[in-house]
């Protein structure tokens, strides 16, 4: 999901610098427009107040949480890079232990019944994630060394078996994979909270986003811009229609404000999240 998430950041960003482009490109315009707008109901004596700083404040407000989501996005994407190394050096060893598994099953098969090879926890599917896995060893080299499990054969090999072997080597097995996955359920972790903080930050930009460009767009129209307000008008839409019944569900436009819609309006186009899949979606499961 990581290559999905990031192309849905570099969108808003797209949209952020449309806005912001238009509001600093057009200022000096919007300004001018402002003060004729209100020039006739100034009182007698009273000076036009600065009408250009509120616009600039607005749109460096909203590249703040642009800058928030990029760095939150930048860290989770580091985040994936560095579980991915470690999922890289678990590889050897995982798939090691892994066989070891599947080879004592294979083993205990033929030499007992299904109800013995149920004591000793191999009749499970061998798990994919390396912490399930190691807990499904030790609960298999456990069983092994059991005192009250008997291990005798009356089918290929005739007489009593030694676990301990077959155990000793599951345990050498786990031992070696032991730090690797010390360092694996860590950077799960921080990569499940660089998650976090990614979907917080672009929440919080698709909310503040929106309040700011609805701002934008009514001032660019009081101050007679309707081309500049159209211009910006549909990026409100272009976050999804969760986005913006997130932030305000009791408004829909219609009326007045429907006048005028484009067909970009009328069919928003969606950005909401997939599935998550690879790296990601290990490190949950093994959380």
């Amino acid at each position: 999901m990581g290559k999905k998430l990031k192309t849905m950041v570099m969108k808003r960003v797209g949209l952020c610098d449309l806005v912001v482009g238009a509001a600093t490109v057009q200022g000096p315009v919007i300004e001018g427009g402002l003060g004729e707008y209100l020039s006739p109901v100034l009182a007698e004596g009273q000076e036009l107040p600065d009408l250009a700083t509120p616009i600039t404040l607005y749109s460096r407000k909203l590249v703040s949480y642009r800058d928030a989501m990029v760095k939150a996005d930048e860290q989770q994407q580091a985040a994936v890079s560095r579980l991915d190394e470690v999922r890289k050096d678990l590889a050897v060893p995982e798939g090691r232990l892994r066989g070891d598994i599947l080879s004592l099953r294979a083993t205990c098969q033929g030499l007992w019944d299904e109800d013995k090879v149920s004591s000793l926890s191999l009749d499970f599917n061998v798990a994919q994630e390396p912490k399930p896995l190691v807990r499904q060893a030790e609960i298999i080299r456990d069983r092994l060394r059991d005192p009250e499990v008997e291990l005798v054969s009356d089918r290929w090999v005739k007489g009593p078996q030694d676990g301990n072997e077959w155990a000793d080597e599951l345990d050498r097995e786990i031992e070696e994979m032991r730090p690797l996955l010390a360092r694996y359920i860590e950077r799960s972790k921080q990569l499940d909270t660089a998650q976090v903080r990614k979907d917080q930050a672009m929440e919080e930009f698709d909310v503040q986003f929106i309040r700011i460009t609805r701002l934008l767009e009514t001032t660019f129209r009081v101050a007679g811009e309707t081309e500049l307000a159209d211009r910006i008008r549909p990026t409100v839409r272009q976050l999804g229609r969760d986005g913006g019944q997130r932030e305000e569900p009791a408004e829909a436009e219609s009326g007045s404000e429907s006048e005028g819609t484009s067909d970009a309006d009328a069919e928003p186009e969606s950005v909401t999240p997939e599935p998550e899949s690879g790296s990601e979606q290990s490190a949950t499961s093994a959380a």
